[in-house]
């Protein structure tokens, strides 16, 4: 039939080599249009098989409800041309979860594949923390505050409501008494999300998500078992490695360090809280790569060999992709095991 035809040349447009489950072709007189389904299904992709996020969406001529393989770097729901009218395919879109209202399509993009609800919230106070970073308190309310439960999650904030959001890990600890307001240290990025948001005065509304992401999972590393814990960030990255130490998660341990790269102490952020912590039984070791060219990943370098039982190590990472990638194959060389990071 036409519908299966259609059918194949989508398959074929993604390179699909097998299908374990058989699209459903199903039949809608509603405007004449053809819906096509592939619930549950795997769909593998140059001979690999990946994870799916749904993609919904209405066109002319058919209307497609199918799925797409996933992509870390491409968290998103998208809707592609007619086959029948276009060879090219739609690139995939950030992840956020907007409305795109048009005659051809509606469009929902959502981190992970699942649809997310912006709720109003407010700003408390907007602070320069250092040059280039804000530190903004938010009351978005008791009811996304509970689901603040480990440091490390984090949320979606836009200025308004049809606008792209951003991702920002939660910089205060888990509220006990739940009063409804968060912390994020932003950076501000032109043209982004983030410079937006760091413009709002107190007072002033943003659109804010339910709490996300699994945090930091420290129940794997008890401190019974792992006395040593080592904490590695650069820039904004200190925002979920704070929520964790001022959370008290670790307990008491003996050993707790943590490593923290910047460009300069100039532009480092809560530089009165490493001291504090300091203070507290944290061994702080600022890496500032401006002057020094030398990076967090550089200083562990020297010390790796020096490190106790790698059975007896933990590690926290956050920050940018060339650091933790470097510090994990570094730790990973010396038998550590368990190296966890918040998403």
């Amino acid at each position: 039939s036409s519908s299966g035809s259609c059918c194949r040349r989508i398959l074929a447009r993604f390179s699909v080599s097998a299908c374990p489950a058989a699209l459903l072709i199903s039949h809608t007189r509603s405007q004449g249009s053809t819906v096509m389904q592939a619930p549950s299904a795997l769909i593998r992709c140059r001979s690999q098989p990946t994870p799916c996020l749904e993609a919904r969406g209405q066109c002319h001529k058919p209307s497609m409800k199918f799925l797409l393989p996933f992509s870390a770097s491409a968290r998103c729901c998208t809707t592609l041309p007619d086959v029948r009218t276009s060879d090219h395919s739609t690139a995939l879109a950030p992840a956020q979860l907007s409305m795109r209202h048009s005659r051809r399509a509606v469009v929902t993009r959502a981190s992970w594949g699942a649809p997310v609800e912006f709720k109003p919230a407010k700003i408390v106070s907007n602070k320069l923390a250092v040059p280039g970073m804000h530190t903004l308190l938010v009351d978005v309310g008791k009811d996304i505050a509970a689901g603040f439960t480990k440091p490390g999650q984090y949320i979606q904030a836009k200025v308004s409501g049809e606008g792209k959001a951003g991702f920002f890990a939660i910089a205060s600890p888990p509220d006990v008494n739940n009063q409804g307001v968060l912390e994020l240290l932003i950076k501000v990025q032109p043209g982004s999300p983030a410079e937006a948001l760091c413009a709002l005065q107190a007072g002033q509304e943003l659109q804010v998500s339910p709490v996300q992401g699994k945090g930091f999972p420290v129940d794997r590393i008890p401190a019974a078992e792992y006395p040593t814990i080592l904490m590695f960030a650069t820039g904004s990255g200190i925002s979920p490695i704070k929520s964790v130490i001022e959370s008290g998660v670790l307990g008491s341990r003996p050993d707790l360090r943590l490593y923290y790269g910047t460009q300069s102490e100039e532009v480092t952020a809560y530089q009165s809280l490493l001291s504090q912590w300091q203070a507290e039984g944290v061994k702080v070791t600022q890496v500032f790569s401006g002057s020094t060219k030398r990076y967090v990943q550089d200083v562990l370098a020297e010390e790796v060999a020096h490190l106790p039982d790698a059975s007896k190590v933990g590690v926290l990472l956050c920050g940018h992709k060339e650091m933790c990638n470097a510090v994990t194959e570094q730790l990973k060389g010396r038998g550590v095991q368990q190296i966890l990071m918040n998403f």
